[in-house]
């Protein structure tokens, strides 16, 4: 075998151990031990199937499964966007139809027809006149604020549901054998993700006043869509975990 071949073969198991999910430094450590071996076999005047095999996918598949990885791909963009987009969707008509965001995207030529309202926490005002004397009462509406919360709540979990929903659907297209552990994991995760999104995002919007303008809207979302993504992300790594098998080769 020719030492391009070498280098081929060697850079193609490398990238396929990486997309299994292998780390980088356990990837070095297993392919210069593999590229002495197939230095010994080539001396010997062995041919490159002696080690590898014909089938080089096979072969990094037995690597990664040794090491505790399904020799699965991580589908981490296909996850984040069949996901993230009932999220954003949701999101999006609860801003516009339910928190009064209608007259700021009221330019779009859609949205400008939507109905609208606005639930937010008040503090009602009443001016008293008393022989000339003006006095002012006020009064905080409480019941407004459970309200923006439970509106938060349901559109949360609708959204947050779709996800998973969304999710489960686009790996069983793709015939993924890790899909019923990643769907597991995001029921975890997510919501998990979302929490953190969202009170990054509030938090965020306190320091504007909870502003409706579509620069601090845009901030939330980014930090929203940050949290979700992570949480995606760690959720289809756990999944992509199997127990290796009781003696761990020496690749």
């Amino acid at each position: 075998m020719t030492k391009p071949a070498m280098e081929v073969a060697l850079a193609d198991i490398r990238k396929r151990l990486r997309a299994f999910g292998i780390s980088r430094p356990t990837v070095r450590a297993i392919i210069e031990e593999l590229h002495t071996d197939l230095l010994e076999a080539t001396g010997s005047g062995a041919s490159i199937d002696s080690i590898i095999g014909p089938d080089r996918r096979a072969f990094a598949a037995r690597i990664a499964e040794a090491h505790g990885r399904a020799p699965v791909p991580g589908r981490i963009p296909l996850l984040a966007v069949v996901s993230g987009l009932p999220v954003a969707i949701v999101a999006f008509f609860t801003y516009i139809v339910v928190m009064g965001g209608g007259p700021v995207l009221g330019r779009l030529p859609v949205v400008g027809r939507l109905p609208y309202s606005h639930l937010a926490f008040e503090r009602q005002s009443t001016v008293y006149v008393d022989d000339g004397v003006w006095t002012m009462s006020h009064v905080d509406n409480s019941n407004e604020v459970w309200l923006v919360l439970g509106v938060y709540g349901l559109a949360a979990a609708l959204g947050l549901a779709l996800a998973t929903f969304a999710a489960d659907a686009a790996l069983r297209l793709v015939r993924d054998d890790r899909r019923v552990a990643t769907v597991k994991w995001l029921l975890v995760a997510l919501p998990i993700g979302a929490i953190v999104g969202f009170s990054a995002a509030i938090l965020f919007a306190s320091t504007r006043d909870f502003s409706t303008r579509p620069r601090v809207i845009q901030v939330e979302c980014i930090l929203i869509t940050i949290a979700i993504i992570a949480s995606i992300a760690l959720a289809r790594e756990r999944a992509r975990r199997i127990p290796p098998p009781p003696s761990l080769s020496s690749l």
